[in-house]
């Protein structure tokens, strides 16, 4: 029988209200700013005349930079004792790459432009996830407490850039981005720096690290998953488009999605401690799959408003479950490359086949089969994640 390590009925340890403060918002400004640019991306693309498959590519490329940015800024970071340095410095580092990105036409320039955004925001999530958790320690599975306080930034912020967008054009609604990000870059200097003690060496951790099967399995099923979000992310814009709803109507839905993330989040702790952190994961694969299916079958594009509520319960479960489930099978001081492998996977590697190859059934085949095709994947990704022996026991990540 498979043990879950945060099932036990002690008290959990007292976490600081000060910390509680920083971390939360720390998520709400990120997030937020994420919430007001990255949703609508491809309609700048398709405003600037790229073609279908050329908006394939463009989501494909920065995911083949994060595939490989991601992990050597997280081990960088493991290595040289560098978190709490790099983590306000790449948000700073978005802000000007954004605003020219959004400023820029042509296929070429808008490649160009978003490998650097990929480039200096990979190591983001990543570095925040780990400070957060490393800090919280044993407490660890409270994480969703203040990763709620994200949902609720993107999907106000996504509910409010799918109006400014409608009304004044990307260009014009990204000064908000500016804003939201600055606020993010003061915040991340006041996170915790992660207290790094490495019982082996390095190099050696890392080969005990990838040597561990349990990591296959894992993220093996994550990454089939991550197609399926992958999916939602480029093309359920462009599909509610076709179907004839406008800008509003998607942040609308963005909104929605990201209202259904809080009370996933919130009650993150009584779920894991029921079900473990595989036992949710398990539930956010089968939420996935019944989205995307149903997504793929209605013509109305207000009914996708209602399937929206599901998000939480896939994503939302998904992420905060394998950040513990991440945590817990990590090698002692390697909390960052955890997470950079698991984020990698999930946005990622599933990323770059989502959005190119869902370019393509998309522009070949049509919404419908892209989305059917996704739903099963993300059963296939159930099957294999389940397939693999589970943890028994839980390591530290710091």
């Amino acid at each position: 029988m498979e043990e879950n390590p945060i099932a036990s009925s002690e008290r959990p340890p007292a976490i600081s209200r000060s910390f509680r403060f920083w971390a939360s918002t720390f998520y709400f400004a990120f997030y937020a700013a994420s919430g007001v640019f990255f949703p609508f991306l491809n309609i700048h693309y398709q405003q600037s005349g790229i073609t279908i498959q050329q908006i394939g590519l463009l989501a494909a490329l920065p995911m083949l930079m994060n595939l490989v940015a991601n992990p050597l800024w997280a081990m960088a970071a493991d290595a040289f004792r560098m978190h709490s340095r790099l983590l306000p410095l790449c948000m700073l580092l978005a802000i000007p790459v954004v605003w020219t990105l959004t400023h820029s036409s042509g296929f070429w320039a808008l490649a160009g432009l978003a490998l650097l955004y990929a480039l200096v925001t990979a190591p983001i999530m990543s570095l925040g996830d780990h400070a957060v958790t490393e800090a919280l320690g044993a407490a660890r599975y409270e994480y969703g407490r203040m990763r709620i306080w994200g949902a609720v930034g993107f999907g106000l912020s996504a509910w409010a850039g799918g109006y400014l967008m409608e009304r004044f054009g990307i260009q014009r609604s990204i000064l908000s981005y500016v804003v939201i990000m600055g606020l993010g870059v003061f915040v991340a200097t006041r996170l915790p720096k992660p207290r790094l003690v490495l019982t082996t060496p390095f190099w050696k951790s890392i080969r005990i690290f990838t040597t561990d099967h349990r990591w296959y399995g894992f993220l093996g099923g994550i990454f089939l998953a991550g197609i399926g979000f992958s999916t939602l992310n480029n093309y359920l814009i462009l599909y509610m488009r076709s179907l004839g709803a406008g800008e509003g109507l998607f942040g609308l839905g963005t909104a929605i999605a990201g209202l259904s993330e809080l009370p996933i989040f919130f009650f993150s702790t009584q779920m894991m401690r029921r079900w473990s952190p595989r036992g949710l994961i398990g539930i956010a694969f089968g939420a996935l799959a019944v989205r995307l299916l149903l997504i793929s079958l209605v013509r109305d594009p207000n009914l996708i408003l209602a399937l929206q509520l599901l998000h939480g319960l896939s994503f939302s479960a998904i992420w905060t479950a394998g950040v513990s489930y991440a945590s817990e099978i990590a090698q002692a001081g390697l909390g960052a490359s955890a997470q950079s492998l698991f984020g990698t996977t999930l946005f990622a590697l599933a990323g770059i086949i989502g959005a190119f190859g869902g370019g393509q059934i998309y522009q070949n085949w049509g919404p419908s089969a892209l989305f059917q095709a996704a739903a099963l994947l993300s059963v296939c990704g159930a099957l294999i994640f389940f397939s693999s022996r589970p943890s028994t026991r839980t390591q530290s990540s710091v």
